[in-house]
């Protein structure tokens, strides 16, 4: 009976020649990525208490990252680059963001004003920031390019963001509007890496 390659060689009881899984890094970053994101989930408030920006770095860097993993989980395709450059996004976005929701809660008394703000201004500028990143990263500044994945974004953005505005400005209270921002970022990051 000839031998076929995709048969495991068998001699002895020995599994010496077993093929290496494809994309070991890629599933040793995911099960590192939520053991982090454990520890920052768990530890959040500490974090919190301690410094505000620091605890929404974390969180919001570690759920991006986690999020590019899953993106490149579903490519089967590893790419430390497009890891670094969704970290140090998660990093710019976390800061941007935890900045712009104390400016909406503190500086704006009316709810109806701050999802209005949140869904003209924050979403117009946050996807704007995005986009001359990803360009800068990508070393590609072409005014065609950058207004093409500017739409695209805002495209996409105006599907999912409105509902989460919604409910963090009506529904719930003001501890829980980043951590919430983050999960659906988690979500969101791996749209803007399928897209960009």
């Amino acid at each position: 009976m000839e031998k076929q390659d995709h048969q495991l060689p068998i001699t002895k009881g020995s599994y010496t020649n077993y093929p290496k899984p494809k994309n070991t890094n890629l599933y040793y970053a995911i099960f590192l990525e939520i053991l982090i994101l454990y520890g920052i989930v768990t530890n959040y408030q500490q974090l919190y208490e301690h410094n505000e920006y620091l605890a929404g770095v974390c969180l919001g860097s570690f759920s991006t990252l986690f999020s590019q993993s899953i993106s490149q989980l579903y490519r089967q395709s590893f790419s430390f680059d497009k890891h670094l450059k969704f970290f140090l996004w998660g990093c710019i976005n976390s800061l941007v963001s935890n900045f712009w929701i104390g400016i909406l809660l503190h500086s704006v008394d009316d709810n109806i004003h701050r999802f209005l703000l949140d869904q003209t201004v924050g979403v117009l500028t946050g996807q704007l920031i995005f986009v001359f990143f990803n360009g800068f990263w990508e070393s590609s500044f072409n005014f065609a390019s950058l207004k093409s994945t500017y739409l695209t974004c805002l495209r996409y953005s105006y599907m999912i963001w409105p509902l989460v505005s919604f409910l963090s400005f009506f529904h719930l209270h003001e501890d829980y509007i980043f951590p919430l921002n983050c999960l659906v970022t988690l979500i969101w990051n791996i749209i803007l890496a399928m897209i960009s």
